[in-house]
């Protein structure tokens, strides 16, 4: 039901051209492996170690939105486990990426503008990954869009939430003073997600390294 729905409003394009295109898009580099591509062994962030970290936490669920999901190596991950997943990305080019080198019949990628508008509209899910996103969100729509859009994330979370943003002390970064709302990571996700959205408990899982600073971001879950 939920492919069905989808599929109305899928960029698709003839498998053949897809796939010439992805092709284009990764060979030029238009399109960078921020994420691992089926032909490279390591993106330029490392996502193995995270994913590790995921997996070994997360729950039996019917949906999985990937928000953001870049060219869908954690998407394409969390289907393998047997969840039906669809990933959410803003960069057309990503999406036929994505598309061209992942494929299973509980996969979909979809390309999708993230606003505040937007996010009224996404479906219920068991698990969300917001993963590296929420900084963009502050750098371009401002500190207080960003948090109710965070907020619109939350509530449509059943069981999960998997979250890792950019932080304040990656200095040197267009965005890091923007952040400078966040004191402490850690007691900004807790009080976000159990005072502000009623979790009832949040974990982080580790710190992992970017290609960006040497300064680790955490990635936090937050459970119903």
């Amino acid at each position: 039901m939920l492919r069905d729905q989808f599929k109305k409003v899928l960029v698709k394009m003839p498998i053949l051209s897809n796939n010439l295109a992805a092709y284009f898009l990764t060979k030029t580099g238009i399109t960078q492996n921020y994420q691992p591509f089926s032909s490279k062994s390591q993106g330029m962030r490392s996502c193995i170690d995270r994913f590790e970290a995921i997996k070994g936490n997360i729950c039996n669920g019917n949906l999985c939105l990937d928000i953001g999901c870049n060219t869908g190596y954690f998407s394409n991950e969390i289907s393998k486990l047997g969840i039906f997943t669809i990933g959410l990305e803003s960069e057309l080019k990503n999406v036929i990426v994505a598309e061209s080198q992942h494929s299973a019949s509980n996969l979909i990628f979809k390309q999708f503008n993230l606003d505040k508008d937007s996010a009224r509209m996404l479906p219920k899910a068991d698990i969300i990954l917001f993963l590296s996103v929420f900084h963009h969100l502050v750098k371009y729509y401002s500190k207080d869009n960003a948090i109710f859009i965070l907020q619109k994330l939350a509530s449509k979370c059943n069981k999960q939430f998997f979250f890792e943003t950019g932080q304040p002390d990656e200095s040197g970064t267009k965005w890091s003073q923007k952040m400078e709302f966040i004191n402490n990571i850690d007691l900004w996700v807790h009080d976000f997600f159990i005072n502000e959205c009623r979790f009832k408990e949040v974990k982080c899982l580790g710190e992992f390294e970017t290609f960006l600073t040497t300064t680790k971001r955490k990635l936090f879950l937050a459970l119903r």
